[in-house]
């Protein structure tokens, strides 16, 4: 490579000499998983509000977290036996093969299918992304990984800003049915690069082998149990499974503002004018069965003196649209995610992760965590509904995301594939069916004292914000314990 080429890589990237090709491929793996999950995220959440309330959402969280924990089991298991880059492919593999399934099913239609979809998208990713960074911590050392993981976790943000852009043409486009083929594709691309990554670096990392006793087969919270022992990772874990209550809890208060708004604006464009037609009445109809629906429709049709089958028609040229805007608005709102994440990585991190303790980097997005929940204390709109989603996202995933992996790269072997996806999926589910329950509990108490929808919000954005504090605190003992006893160690 020309030398003058090999400076300016090495000043965008953070790579040395030799580095170069193994720091760009992980990077532009990532940006093709990304890439591939922000063509499903938006279609997962528009597809559910399309047939569901938001009111359901704590009971698939809550599933959600078991089928979570089932399939992490496995791997887990399988990865004490299995050599980790054919564990991971062939992870990647039956992922696909699942998408593939998908297809035709999801667009079938039907509540059964829409639900499955969602389980799947929820549960695939968190295996996918904990895996292929397990690949990329294995490749560097504990040095390299503050110099360079700022640019390599760029590749995710980027790819999270051209999905979400791919997702809202796609959206706008007559190829709305075909987001899950896209999404295959990228997925494989991902796979076969960080294949080709790991072939460049091996014998490069200082990970220290796995140790024997923890290599041996245990019952089936054996994981769980050694991962209680391990001070430093319990710490991780538990920033892990605290930030999921969080941007859960937020999905809670956002999801039902996101989804009345919209539906306002399509009730006034095609049933506004119409006699008896209620807002609420037509908003909750998605919760009847079809039956139900059809006897609501005639019966206003009659009251209106119109064609029964044309306000039938007119009511899933509703729900089309509603669902159409829903993944456009989701889609903008990653993309600005998206971009201030590409600032967060490009600017922030490049000068805060070698010069600034892990603590004192970790504990930022707590931090944006609170204020956004104290935003939502205040009013919620549509727009603060974008403004806190774009911003805790974009430090969710490129600067907290970034600093969480060059935690990892102080642990050895057996954590990465073993111990991680177990962090990175039931730990953070775990944390869905905590924000569930208090969700739950809270609804239960505003019914009880008759609270109104802004004192119920409030009371949930309240205890959600006591926990966040005990995040603060996790978040700074594991950084601290990086930066005083493991940074260094050979």
């Amino acid at each position: 490579m020309p030398e003058p080429l090999s400076k300016l890589l090495g000043w965008l990237t953070g790579a040395k000499k030799g580095e170069h090709s193994r720091v760009i491929l992980a990077s532009l793996a990532l940006f093709c998983l990304l890439i591939s999950y922000y063509l499903i995220k938006p279609l997962r959440n528009s597809k559910f509000l399309e047939e569901f309330l938001p009111a359901h959402l704590p009971f698939i969280y809550s599933t959600t977290a078991l089928l979570s924990f089932a399939v992490t089991k496995i791997f887990s298991h399988l990865a004490q036996t299995i050599e980790k880059y054919r564990l991971v492919t062939g992870a990647y593999v039956t992922v696909i093969l699942c998408k593939f399934g998908l297809v035709n099913w999801l667009y079938q239609g039907g509540k059964t299918a829409v639900v499955c979809f969602y389980f799947f998208a929820s549960v695939y990713f968190l295996l996918c992304v904990a895996t292929l960074w397990a690949c990329i911590n294995d490749m560097f050392t504990t040095e390299q990984s503050e110099r360079v993981f700022g640019f390599v976790a760029l590749g995710a943000t980027l790819g999270g800003i051209l999905g979400s852009k791919l997702s809202y043409w796609i959206a706008e486009s007559r190829y709305r049915d075909y987001a899950l083929h896209c999404s295959i594709l990228f997925l494989a691309m991902a796979l076969g690069l960080i294949l080709i990554a790991s072939r460049s670096s091996r014998g490069a990392s200082d990970r220290r082998p796995r140790k024997a006793q923890e290599a041996e087969k245990g019952d089936f919270w054996s994981e769980l149990r050694a991962l209680a022992g391990r001070s430093y990772l319990r710490n991780i874990a538990l920033t892990v499974l605290l930030l999921a209550v969080a941007t859960t809890g937020i999905e809670f208060v956002t999801q039902t503002v996101i989804d009345r708004e919209l539906a306002k604006v399509q009730y006034e464009t095609r049933f506004a004018n119409l006699k008896g037609a209620d807002f609420e009445e037509i908003y909750y109809l998605k919760s009847k069965n079809e039956a139900t629906r059809i006897a609501v429709l005639e019966g206003l049709a009659d009251q209106n003196q119109l064609d029964k089958t044309e306000l039938i028609e007119r009511y899933g040229s509703y729900r089309a649209e509603l669902e159409k805007e829903t993944r456009s608005f989701y889609s903008q709102t990653y993309f600005y995610q998206g971009i201030l994440g590409v600032l967060c990585l490009l600017v922030v991190a490049r000068f805060l992760f070698p010069r600034v303790g892990m603590r004192y980097c970790y504990m930022l997005l707590p931090g944006i965590a609170l204020v956004g929940f104290c935003l939502f204390g205040l009013t919620v709109d549509l727009f603060l509904v974008q403004i806190v989603l774009a911003l805790v996202g974009a430090f969710n995933y490129s600067l907290n995301n970034a600093a969480k992996e060059i935690l990892y790269c102080a642990t050895d072997t057996e954590t990465l594939f073993r111990f991680k996806p177990m962090i990175e999926g039931p730990c953070m589910r775990a944390g869905d069916v905590a924000s569930s329950i208090l969700r739950l509990i809270v609804m239960v108490v505003a019914a009880k004292f008759a609270l109104d929808q802004v004192a119920e919000i409030n009371l949930f954005i309240i205890i959600t914000c006591a926990l966040l504090l005990f995040y603060l605190r996790a978040a700074w003992t594991a950084g601290k314990t990086y930066d005083f006893e493991l940074r260094s160690k050979p």
